[in-house]
């Protein structure tokens, strides 16, 4: 079975990696194999300045960090804002219940004005 997990949300600006805004730390709630994370990026306000962003996906046992990176659209205005599709990074991670994933956020690129990333995990059980 599959399921899709909100793991961590971040409205940060930070253009060096900090940690989520919400669900910094995801415990694993059954075990499995993580085999995707997808990202995505969306704003809080009418107009709004997304470029390059990226999220980091830690565990202890993992051979690396995992990263996610995407690129936005630039100036987004209402009520046409251009979407941003998600990004989607394929992998085959195991994972234990009560595992801990840590989650961090950045914005590497141009002033960023109200922005959102979600970080969701596509987990196999």
């Amino acid at each position: 079975m599959l399921s899709q997990i909100l793991i961590a949300t971040y409205t940060g600006t930070s253009a060096t990696y900090e940690a989520a805004t919400t669900g910094g730390e995801y415990t694993i709630k059954t075990a499995g194999r993580i085999r995707k994370f997808i990202l995505l990026a969306c704003a809080t306000a009418a107009t709004s300045l997304i470029e390059g962003f990226g999220a980091k996906i830690k565990k202890a046992g993992w051979p690396y960090d995992q990263e996610i990176e995407g690129s936005g659209t630039g100036l987004r205005t209402a009520p046409v804002a251009a979407v941003i599709p998600p990004i989607e990074s394929e992998v085959d991670l195991p994972v234990e219940k009560g595992d801990v994933l840590t989650v961090e956020f950045r914005h590497f690129i141009g002033t960023v004005v109200t922005p959102v990333l979600h970080l969701l995990a596509l987990v196999e059980h």
